[in-house]
C-alpha cells in the first residue's frame, strides 16, 4: 500500500479566499489613480490663471476655478469640456495675435487637460495605473502637438498679404491629404 502524499504548508494547494474579501490581482508597480486627477486639477487651475489677466469679471474667474475643481473630481462630467471651451472663448474674445504666447501655452495645456480627464474618467481614483498604460496616450499627445505646432510654424512663415496661387494649391493638397488620412484612420480595421 502506498502512503498518501504529505503536503507541507508551502506546497499545499491554494485555499480559496474568504467570501468577504474580493480577489486581488497583483499587477506590479504603478501610480494611484488619484494622481491623474491631481494633475488634471493642476492643469485646470493653470488654464484659469493663464486667462485670468484677460478676464474683466472676477466672478468668471471664480466660476472657472470651481469648474476646474469639478473637472478633476468628476472627470466623466461635462466640466472638463466646459473649462476647455471657456478658456478658448476667453482667449478668442480678448483679441490680439492668434499666435501670441498665451495661445501657444494654452494649446498643449488644454490638450493635456483633456487627455488627463479622459484617463481619469476611465480609471477610478482607487485604481493603480501602470506607466505602460500611459505610453500610447503620451505618443498620441506628442503627435498631435507636433502637428499643431508645425501648422503654427507654417502660418508664421507664410506671407500675410494676398497668397500666391502655388500657396493655395499646396494648401488644398494638404487639406485633402489630411482628410484622406483621417478617413483611413477612422475606417481601418483593428
Amino acid at each position: 500500500m502506498i502512503p498518501p502524499p504529505v503536503t507541507s504548508p508551502a506546497t499545499s494547494p491554494a485555499t480559496p479566499s474568504s467570501p468577504s474579501s474580493p480577489p486581488v490581482a497583483e499587477l506590479g508597480r504603478g501610480m494611484p489613480g488619484w494622481v491623474i486627477r491631481i494633475v488634471s486639477l493642476v492643469l485646470g487651475i493653470g488654464a484659469v490663471f493663464l486667462v485670468y489677466p484677460d478676464i474683466s469679471v472676477p466672478l468668471l474667474a471664480i466660476v472657472l476655478l470651481v469648474v476646474a475643481v469639478v473637472s478633476a473630481a468628476a472627470p466623466a462630467s461635462p466640466a472638463p469640456a466646459v473649462l476647455i471651451a471657456a478658456v478658448a472663448i476667453v482667449l478668442v474674445l480678448t483679441g490680439g495675435s492668434p499666435v501670441r504666447l498665451e495661445v501657444l501655452v494654452a494649446i498643449p495645456l488644454l490638450h493635456l487637460l483633456h487627455a488627463t480627464a479622459s484617463i481619469s474618467a476611465l480609471a477610478p481614483a482607487r485604481s493603480v495605473i501602470r506607466p505602460a498604460a500611459l505610453v500610447r496616450p503620451a505618443w498620441r499627445f506628442l503627435g498631435v502637438q507636433a502637428g499643431v505646432f508645425a501648422v503654427v510654424g507654417i502660418t508664421e512663415i507664410l506671407p500675410t498679404g494676398q497668397n500666391t496661387t502655388i500657396v493655395e494649391i499646396i494648401g488644398l493638397i494638404g487639406v485633402t491629404a489630411l482628410v484622406l488620412v483621417t478617413i483611413r484612420l477612422v475606417t481601418r480595421e483593428k
